[in-house]
């Protein structure tokens, strides 16, 4: 017969781990930084912008850019293990997509 004691606590240590941070604070979200700020604006911008292709092609140059540093600082100073793996994803995900764009 199986035991069952513990297999919720061990969930728990997992869910703690990914989503707590060294103060034990649950951080999923936080006030957004300079760079996905900019981000946002930027890919808000695009599509009601007046602009030619040159000039929507850098607006989307810069919020890539904007992003990848968003996701770099994630990855690197991320409070949670969530927020790194989010960080790492969301920059494997950009340097796959610029990788495409350039062939």
């Amino acid at each position: 017969m199986r035991s069952t004691r513990g297999s919720g606590a061990g969930w728990a240590r997992v869910r703690d781990r990914i989503f707590r941070d060294a103060d034990g604070r649950v951080v999923v979200g936080q006030r957004p930084n300079p760079a996905i700020t900019a981000w946002a604006v930027l890919t808000g911008v695009r599509p009601v912008a007046d602009v030619d292709a040159d000039a929507d092609a850098l607006l989307g140059g810069m919020a890539t850019g904007a992003l990848v540093v968003w996701a770099l600082d994630e990855l690197l100073r991320g409070a949670t293990v969530f927020r790194r793996v989010l960080g790492a994803g969301v920059l494997a995900y950009q340097l796959v997509a610029v990788a495409g764009s350039l062939r």
